[in-house]
């Protein structure tokens, strides 16, 4: 990894697979991060085939993966009340503030959050 590492939301993953060139590109000088919370929004998805399961497996096998502790959960807990955030959206923040990590996200819905460094991706 030649830059700082960042850590990317759920979406992100997302669209990165799907290709997208902005993010394709932030990709070029930074390792990714996930949270652990990320790799269990998208392998859960009720609608995932066996080969994006297979794909997705191996991109995660391939970035380093944060690991859920109390402090997150804390910090979750604080992020949730005071933004009345979704509850993954709240612990994937958490992970970011925990590891002191820049958030990579294409959700609006982070915009408020001060606590955290956010690069918000328009789509």
């Amino acid at each position: 990894m030649t830059g700082k590492a960042l850590l990317f939301d759920t979406n992100a993953i997302l669209y990165l697979a799907q290709g997208n060139k902005t993010l394709l590109e932030l990709t070029q000088n930074t390792g990714i991060c996930i949270s652990s919370f990320t790799r269990f929004e998208i392998l859960s998805y009720w609608n995932i085939k066996q080969e994006e399961i297979i794909l997705f497996e191996d991109f995660f096998n391939n970035v380093e993966e944060f690991q859920i502790d109390n402090s997150i959960f804390e910090i979750g807990i604080h992020l949730r009340k005071k933004y009345k955030m979704k509850t993954i959206d709240s612990l994937i923040a958490a992970t970011a503030f925990v590891y002191n990590i820049p958030l990579v996200t294409c959700d609006k819905d982070f915009k408020n959050i001060e606590e955290i460094t956010l690069l918000i991706i328009e789509l």
